[in-house]
């Protein structure tokens, strides 16, 4: 009886240790197109397919085009990555991390735990635009459950009711353009004595 007793939890043990999935996390980094409000742009170098189960986590990554960043005061904002399930919908519930970055800054940070997503995307569960100018948004979201399979499909799609893109060009600050005014003028200073004692 202790023999069958000890294989009984040897075969429960190999079983447990076989059907325990390892969680897999995946990514995707996407440039906003031509309108800092709406559109569906993809991924040129990412790799999508992968069927998820609850667990596994998707890293997204979405940024203003070069030299631009997104400016905005509070709109309506509904950004997702896209899924598919073959069969048109699914519903999902979701924990998410999210940052909006200024350049090396960060502008917004925070996190969700258990928004549903419905139809065939992971959301950023945030409604509202950020007040400020922010370069990229990296939001993680990882798989709580679903009613149906999704697989990772390269798509992101945006809307951002009041976001418009401003250049992010090398405009001088207030206090840097005084000091630098100030070095100009006590450079011509130094200038004019010289010619004066000439």
């Amino acid at each position: 009886m202790k023999a069958f007793t000890t294989l009984g939890l040897i075969a429960a043990s190999a079983l447990m240790t076989c059907g325990a999935a390892q969680a897999a996390s995946y990514s995707a980094s996407y440039t906003a197109g031509p309108s800092a409000q709406s559109g569906f742009v993809s991924d040129p170098t990412g790799t999508f397919g992968q069927t998820l189960n609850v667990g596994d986590s998707v890293t997204v990554s979405f940024s203003a085009p070069s030299g631009k960043a997104f400016q905005s005061a509070g709109g309506f904002m509904f950004d997702y990555q896209l899924q598919d399930n073959g069969t048109g919908g699914a519903t999902l519930t979701e924990d998410v991390t999210y940052t909006f970055y200024n350049g090396a800054g960060v502008l917004a940070t925070g996190s969700v735990n258990g928004a549903v997503a419905q139809f065939v995307d992971l959301r950023l569960p945030v409604f509202t635009t950020p007040i400020g100018t922010w370069t990229e948004l990296v939001y993680t979201a990882t798989l709580d459950g679903f009613d149906n399979p999704v697989v990772l499909q390269n798509g992101f799609s945006y809307d951002q009711s009041d976001a418009v893109y401003v250049n992010t060009s090398a405009v001088p600050e207030g206090s840097s353009l005084s000091l630098m005014l100030a070095a100009l003028a006590a450079g011509g200073l130094v200038v004019r004595r010289r010619r004066a004692s000439l």
